[in-house]
């Protein structure tokens, strides 16, 4: 096999789980073909009106469980786009004067066949001029040690295993380096053990404005949401339905009783897009660092790479998108979804607050 071909295969094989004694695919793969697709493509569509300065690879981790200080990691993209992170990073440290910054870089090899990966943390600081540098620290050496833990542990589990090249024709016309930094960046998410979740893309505008980007191909839910009747004394926006989440998961509510309270919920069923509460988490934080929060849909039913796109990354029908800034007071209701159906960690129920559809802007993008 090629070096191309042993890191194709071994970015399926990691995207697979041990449930029960049988390795299953954990629903993954088809997304980082359109994850590839917005990054290289539909995020240059001038119909989008993007920041043409586009940084990728920030992740991070709550400190505690209720916290909303965090813990920052950056995949290096080899030195591109550093005035993005630094004025992400200075904007963030505005509102959230607690958190901390690191920046991973990896190396690959694949002479065994098996690929091995050297990692290098280091912590973001600035320095007096203004300028974001790192530097060795105790932390970044305690997370460089999980990290490389982690990944070791669960490739070796992954040597005998054999599984086939669902997305194999798109990668293909990738290259090497982009290659080696794909399979990295999905062993530092799925085997760090660390938890981490991330950020599609942060942009720098040429009005020299910070967004951070989410984007999702999905199509509306149709199903019921249920919209928080306000009581005196809860606070406002997203900060609402985060509280509501967090205290009937304390309590042990079950949803039908807590739903059927109509004094505390309205249900409503009109066609919303959904943000994970760990993103909408996000929303809440851009408000309060002053960076804007824009929401990006592909919407279509489909999800399966061949019926979105052909081998040369060409969209196969004329692209339907929905686009919104997105603020704390945008959500509209909370809805239910398992965990294990959308790659999630774990199984346990995953919890969206809605915005409903017509409160996109809706653009067409020829095929």
């Amino acid at each position: 096999m090629t070096e191309k071909q042993i890191l194709i295969d071994w970015i399926h094989r990691v995207e697979f789980k041990l449930d029960d004694g049988k390795w299953v695919e954990k629903k993954r793969l088809p997304s980082l073909v359109t994850e590839i697709y917005f990054n290289k493509y539909l995020a240059r569509q001038k119909e989008l009106n993007l920041p043409e300065k586009l940084s990728f690879g920030w992740m991070y981790k709550n400190k505690s469980k209720y916290s909303k200080d965090r813990i920052w990691f950056k995949f290096s993209e080899g030195g591109a786009n550093g005035e993005v992170s630094r004025q992400f990073v200075n904007m963030i440290r505005s509102a959230n004067k607690e958190d901390e910054f690191f920046l991973v870089e990896s190396e690959v090899s694949t002479l065994r066949g098996v690929p091995d990966i050297r990692w290098k943390v280091t912590e973001l600081t600035f320095k007096s001029n203004g300028a974001l540098g790192h530097h060795f620290s105790k932390k970044a050496e305690e997370y460089q040690g999980e990290i490389k833990g982690g990944v070791e542990a669960a490739l070796e589990l992954r040597v005998p295993l054999k599984v086939g090249q669902k997305i194999g024709n798109w990668l293909n016309s990738e290259c090497l380096s982009d290659l080696k930094r794909l399979f990295s960046q999905r062993c530092l998410m799925n085997f760090s053990k660390l938890f981490l979740s991330d950020i599609d893309a942060v942009g720098l505008s040429e009005a020299g404005s910070i967004e951070v980007l989410e984007f999702k191909r999905k199509d509306p839910a149709t199903g019921f949401r249920y919209v928080a009747n306000h009581r005196r004394n809860e606070p406002y926006g997203i900060d609402l339905y985060i509280s509501r989440v967090y205290a009937f998961k304390c309590m042990g509510s079950s949803f039908k009783v807590e739903f059927g309270d109509s004094s505390r919920w309205i249900g409503r069923q009109d066609d919303c897009f959904g943000l994970d509460i760990s993103h909408a988490k996000n929303v809440e934080l851009c408000t309060r660092a002053g960076i804007n929060y824009r929401y990006i849909v592909w919407n279509s039913d489909k999800s399966e790479p061949f019926e979105l796109l052909t081998k040369c990354w060409s969209p196969k029908v004329p692209l339907d998108m929905f686009i919104m800034d997105v603020t704390s007071n945008s959500f509209d209701g909370l809805s239910l979804t398992n965990g294990d159906d959308s790659g999630s960690y774990t199984e346990e129920t995953r919890y969206q607050v809605m915005i409903p559809v017509a409160s996109f802007t809706p653009i067409s993008i020829p095929s």
